[in-house]
């Protein structure tokens, strides 16, 4: 079955799919972040004037929270509790290197890693709530668009233009 304008979306232009432990399938769209459920596609309300937001991943951590990146307005953490969802935004102002981000992944430690476009790594801490910005003098190595744990211990990361790299 076909998920587009179609069936509810704003765009046909989609970023990145999950599905969560309760077989809803998160969107990542250039239009907002929407959720399947029941075979209906809806708009995350939760998020002020989501549709209008350019959504580049969608990432469910080991806690179960809801991880979106964005062009532009930061990170969004969604927490599911029952059928209700709670959104924080996470901004440069509240320690993020910068609010282009591309890519979030998790670590064996339960650290978040974000992909900054423009400004490193940031290293989320979520015990704390702070970031750590891991950035490099070469500013090609500032320009990560993709995570990947590899392995335990072993972030790999690929860059706009200066190819794939492996963090120990």
């Amino acid at each position: 079955k076909s998920y587009g304008k179609s069936a509810g979306l704003k765009t046909n232009v989609v970023k990145k799919i999950i599905q969560d432990a309760q077989n809803t399938i998160w969107i990542a769209t250039n239009a907002g972040l929407y959720f399947l459920k029941n075979d209906s596609i809806r708009l995350l309300e939760n998020i002020k004037d989501n549709n209008s937001i350019f959504f580049n991943s969608v990432f469910i951590d080991s806690r179960q929270n809801i991880w979106a990146s964005t062009s532009g307005k930061g990170i969004y953490k969604i927490t599911r509790s029952g059928n209700n969802y709670s959104v924080k935004n996470y901004l440069s102002s509240d320690g993020l290197s910068g609010d282009y981000v591309f890519d979030i992944c998790e670590d064996d430690k339960k650290r978040l890693w974000i992909a900054s476009f423009g400004n490193g790594l940031d290293l989320f801490d979520a015990s704390t709530s702070t970031f750590k910005n891991i950035k490099q003098k070469d500013n090609l190595l500032n320009e990560v668009i993709s995570l990947k744990m590899i392995k335990p211990g072993k972030l790999g990361f690929g860059t706009r233009s200066a190819g794939a790299y492996i963090l120990n």
